[in-house]
């Protein structure tokens, strides 16, 4: 199997929301060889992913290998083989990714499921306190997938491939919260499409970090709009019983993978260093 995973460490969050306006820094996936016996991460790290599921027939045959047996059903589910192979290839390649973390083989993990559908992996790793465990979350859309990874918090991604036939202004007033609303209406036209998906993976990744899946309803928080604004989290309201309710108590992190899609990152805690990787 050729796979190799690369890293790269691209920048340090600072604390001071003005600090991060005057900054606006922007994070990119480089490669950086790393062996797999020296992958760790600290506390206060968030290790982002970045991996395409189009991946070589003889590399799907070892991932499917490697899934649990209601993996490899659901995978065999699949209508159409493309939709099949892109399961096999982002839940192997996570399974790759978490092994290198834990010194386990990718085969043996074995992941649990909370009442609201998100996979985790029950107890510690070698290593771990009783109080630390590795936290995980997965995206995709189109041939793109993003796996972020945390310590001890919770945390949630989502990407998107920009795709121009949605009805932007239908869907923004059927999801968006009325603040947001209100600043849709003073987004330009020609903007509109990279500030919907933006705005879309904030709100998404949020919901995914809290773990309350469909139950939450995505106006019940405001998230940040305007193109000239960082990546935030403005306010949470009193229908998420799970979260913080206050929203400083959450890092939000804008993400651009591809030139034709966008990704958000959110961690519970505040002044965490971001390392992305990708698997080429």
């Amino acid at each position: 199997m050729g796979t190799k995973l690369v890293r790269e460490t691209c920048w340090k969050q600072v604390g001071d929301e003005n600090l991060i306006m005057k900054a606006k820094p922007e994070l990119h996936f480089i490669p950086w060889l790393l062996p797999p016996s020296e992958l760790r991460i600290a506390p206060g790290e968030v290790h982002v992913w970045q991996f395409s599921q189009d991946q070589p027939a003889h590399d799907l045959l070892e991932y499917f290998a490697w899934l649990d047996a209601e993996e490899q059903t659901r995978a065999a589910a699949y209508r159409f083989e493309l939709d099949r192979q892109r399961f096999i290839a982002r839940h192997g390649l996570l399974r790759l990714i978490l092994s290198r973390y834990l010194a386990f083989q990718p085969a043996d993990l074995v992941f649990g499921s909370t009442g609201f559908g998100k996979p985790f992996l029950p107890g510690g790793h070698p290593g771990s306190t009783p109080t630390a465990a590795l936290n995980f979350n997965l995206s995709q859309s189109g041939s793109l997938a993003l796996a972020a990874v945390t310590l001890d918090r919770r945390v949630g991604v989502d990407v998107e491939v920009f795709r121009r036939d949605i009805p932007y202004d239908q869907v923004v007033g059927q999801f968006f919260s009325q603040a947001e609303k209100a600043q849709w209406e003073r987004v330009a036209e020609a903007d509109k499409m990279v500030v919907f998906y933006q705005t879309w993976t904030r709100k998404e990744a949020f919901l995914k970090a809290c773990g309350g899946g469909l139950s939450v309803p995505l106006d019940s928080f405001d998230v940040s709009l305007s193109p000239e604004e960082p990546a935030r989290l403005l306010a949470v309201g009193g229908r998420i019983p799970s979260a913080p309710t206050e929203a400083g108590r959450w890092t939000m992190q804008h993400l651009q993978p591809t030139a034709d899609s966008v990704a958000a990152v959110v961690v519970e805690g505040r002044w965490l260093e971001f390392r992305l990787g990708r698997i080429p």
